[in-house]
């Protein structure tokens, strides 16, 4: 990881929550504990990308890329890093996005930030703390 400085700014948690759900795809580019029950999270735009794919060979497989469109970060995509604080956490989950479902209401507050290699899960008493991000590195 590199030790450069991130240039980020904290938002109010509903337009941070606002901006996430504004943005078409995502990925979770880091899961942490920042400390004992503090989670933290990076998110990552993404995006539909403009060149069509061809196949790379004559598999079956390969076939499929004919006319389709990759989805990935570019400089326009936007980052996030989001802080659910231990005197909130409840608890947290993390599963394959092919298995993920929409949970049944919960006791508490439930976030989910459901991304293109990730679903996670977080039950929280409070909101989280959302700040848009600048710099390539995020631990």
């Amino acid at each position: 990881m590199c030790s450069e400085e991130l240039a980020q700014v904290e938002l109010e948690w509903e337009d941070g929550a606002r901006q996430i759900n504004d943005c078409e795809y995502l990925y979770i580019d880091s899961i942490r504990e920042l400390e004992e029950l503090t989670l933290g999270l990076v998110v990552a735009e993404a995006k539909l990308q403009a060149q069509i794919l061809v196949p790379r060979d004559k598999r079956p497989v390969e076939q499929m890329r004919l006319g389709a469109k990759s989805i990935e970060r570019d400089v326009t995509c936007r980052r996030f890093r989001l802080i659910f604080d231990r005197k909130h956490m409840v608890s947290y989950t993390v599963l394959n996005e092919s298995y993920g479902r929409y949970p049944e209401s919960p006791e508490h507050r439930h976030y989910e930030i459901a991304c293109l290699n990730h679903v996670v899960d977080v039950i929280s008493a409070g909101p989280p703390r959302i700040a848009i991000i600048n710099g390539r590195d995020v631990a």
